[in-house]
Parts: structure tokens; sequence; C-alpha cells
């Protein structure tokens, strides 16, 4: 029987290496990805184009050719949270959200597998910080808090101009937090309080029929909570009241 066996097994040996080699040469592209062809570690071109393989399997030689596998479906990348410093010295926290895909054509898909080191995913993460931290930097709090459609279309072009360096089409690119911060969240509580007390003073000067520069300024600042200093407009109706801070 041993001996039956061991006669055997010559016939055997090259069957098996040939099944398992048959086995090695078979590799599957999911549905959502897309692979280029590598042939000695160098893209396939046929008739110069590259050789893309779609959703199947396909068969190649082992050891002298592999995929290169990337998937085209749309990828979130979250941005931290950032402390940023605006142009008027407001405070804010804020991060972001990244939605993109791998454009699929032959090109984009050897950009975004090549044309970074890092992949599309960080490299994307990274332009993505630097460009919302110079966008939002630019900007006051009242732009932030009103006109959020306007900087992510701001933020999401001019993302989308680096982005076609690795194939990449971004779909959108959104604040998700801008909250102030604890110490800038208390100066904004202060200035509205005292606009509103400023505003309550200029409305009672007008009933008494007296105008907000006959106060006295001591009694003006203790009414409103800050000093002031009182810019009138003779062209206006009203006055303009400028809340200093209390260094000046």
């Amino acid at each position: 029987m041993i001996e039956a066996i061991v006669g055997v097994l010559p016939l055997l040996l090259p069957i098996a290496g040939g099944v398992w080699g048959a086995v090695n040469s078979i590799r599957f592209v999911h549905e959502g990805e897309r692979a280029l062809l590598l042939r000695f570690e160098k893209v396939v071109r046929r008739q110069g184009k590259l050789v893309v393989k779609t959703p199947g399997f396909t068969m190649f030689i082992p050891r002298i050719n592999r995929l290169a596998v990337i998937h085209v479906r749309t990828r979130t990348i979250n941005l931290p949270s950032q402390v940023l410093t605006l142009k008027d010295a407001s405070v804010l926290n804020v991060s972001a959200v990244i939605l993109a895909r791998v454009i699929d054509t032959a090109d984009d898909l050897y950009h975004a597998l090549f044309e970074t080191s890092a992949g599309v995913n960080q490299t994307t993460n990274d332009m993505g910080l630097v460009i919302l931290r110079r966008v939002i930097s630019e900007k006051v709090y009242e732009d932030v808090v009103s006109n959020r459609e306007a900087i992510d279309k701001e933020l999401l072009d001019a993302l989308q101009i680096e982005a076609k360096q690795w194939g990449l089409q971004i779909i959108t690119f959104a604040l998700s937090d801008c909250s102030p911060t604890i110490d800038t969240a208390r100066l904004l509580q202060t200035a509205r309080q005292s606009a509103e007390r400023v505003t309550a003073l200029v409305e009672a000067s007008a009933i008494l029929g007296t105008s907000p520069t006959a106060l006295d300024p001591q009694l003006a600042a203790a009414l409103v909570g800050t000093p002031l200093v009182l810019a009138i407009d003779s062209s206006s109706v009203g006055a303009q009241l400028e809340i200093g801070s209390s260094g000046q």
C-alpha cells in the first residue's frame, strides 16, 4: 500500500502544483472597486491605454502580475476639531466633513493609486485641514454664523482644485461645527448684553428728550456695564455708541 502511494506521488505533485497555480492566478475585483494590472510592478498598457479591471474575476501570472485595487464608492473624511482664531480675534472650535469619490476613468484611477504616497484619504484630510484653517482665519464671527453656505462652497471649490491632481471628485466640504470657545462665548454674551443696554439707553434718552452725550459718563458706564465713547453723527437721527474695552 505504502509502495503504491509512493509510486503515485510523482504523478500527483505536478497536478497539485498546477491546481495551486491556477487558484493563485485568479483574483476577484468586488463591486464598487476598480483595479489596474501591473506586470513586474509596472502598469500594463495595451495600445497605449491602461488596463482597467472591472468587478468580476480575472486571471494573471502570479509573482509576475498583480492587481492594484481601489474603491470608487463615496468616501467620508471627517476633519478633526481645530481651534482657530478669526480675523476679529474670535476663537472657534471648527470641524468639517468631506464627501469624495475617485473618478472612474483610467487616468484618474492611476493618479489615485500612485500620485499620493499617503493615499487619497490621508492626502485629502491633510489638504482639507490646510484649506479649512486658511479660509476660516480670514473670516469674522458674523460671517461664519450667517454665511455658512457661502463658506462651504468656498471650501469645496478650493479643495476641488487640489483634488483633481490625485483623481478625486469632491462632492461636499461642509462645516460640521463652528462653536465659540468658552472664553469667546463669554465675550460675545457680554457684547450682546452691552449692545442691548446701549440701545435701551439711547431709547430712554429720546423719550426724556435729552441726548446721550448729556448723560454723566460714569452713570452711562454704570448703566451699560462698560466704558463708552459716544460718537454722535450730526447727519443721522440717532446716536452711535462705540463700546470700548475696559483697558481703553
